[in-house]
């Protein structure tokens, strides 16, 4: 790759340390203007001994409100840097509307990256996520799994997939959902086609091997 080595950056709790990985001076900004006390520890150990901004795959378990939902975003935000396509998947159109509220505001106003969604909704950008015109995509789960099993080729796009709320995964409804997206992605990595995942999960009682499964480290 025609980036730097970055596997020897360690980063302290100061946000503004995230510029070493060349991410953008306005977004770093706006973080710590939003994290006024700075990364905290969960954060921390998926920047500096999980690698996530070196394009390593992660499994998160941890409790709501712990912050878990940046490390999302610091991905996200590096993989567009390094040009590549980042994918949010959530389990409810509200949440996907929220999180496009709050992603448009930040990163397509301030920063000029290309948000689209897919939800089932009218006003859907199915054909921008279908072409890879976006910089980051947020789809509900259901919208995901059949746009990418409808047209295969979508996945050939992405960088990097945020799902988040995978708890969803123990849900007797929703749960196959899940867990037929993630299948759909692991049996890609046999094509080729292999994203960098970040998977999101409130505390859930038993993670099942969850971790080795998605090839992941937790």
């Amino acid at each position: 790759s025609h980036f730097p080595n970055t596997h020897a950056i360690r980063v302290s709790n100061n946000i503004d340390d995230l510029l070493q990985f060349k991410l953008p001076v306005e977004i770093v900004k706006e973080w710590s203007e939003m994290f006024k006390a700075g990364l905290n520890d969960l954060q921390l150990a998926a920047v500096n001994e999980y690698r996530i901004l070196d394009g390593e795959s992660l499994l998160v378990i941890a409790p709501t409100s712990s912050g878990k939902t940046f490390i999302g975003e610091l991905a996200g935000t590096h993989a567009i840097v390094e040009g590549r396509k980042a994918v949010f998947l959530l389990p409810y159109r509200a949440l996907v509307n929220e999180k496009f509220d709050q992603f448009y505001e930040l990163y397509e106003k301030k920063l000029g990256y290309k948000v689209v969604r897919c939800t089932g909704d009218y006003q859907d950008q199915n054909e921008e996520f279908i072409k890879g015109k976006y910089d980051i995509a947020l789809l509900t789960y259901e919208m995901f799994l059949n746009l990418s099993v409808a047209i295969p080729n979508v996945l050939n796009n992405i960088g990097l997939v945020v799902l988040d709320e995978a708890q969803f995964i123990t849900d007797p409804m929703r749960g196959i959902t899940v867990e037929l997206l993630l299948t759909f992605l692991l049996v890609s990595r046999t094509r080729g086609i292999n994203p960098q995942l970040i998977v999101l999960s409130a505390v859930i009682g038993d993670s099942n091997h969850f971790e080795e499964w998605l090839g992941c480290k937790k």
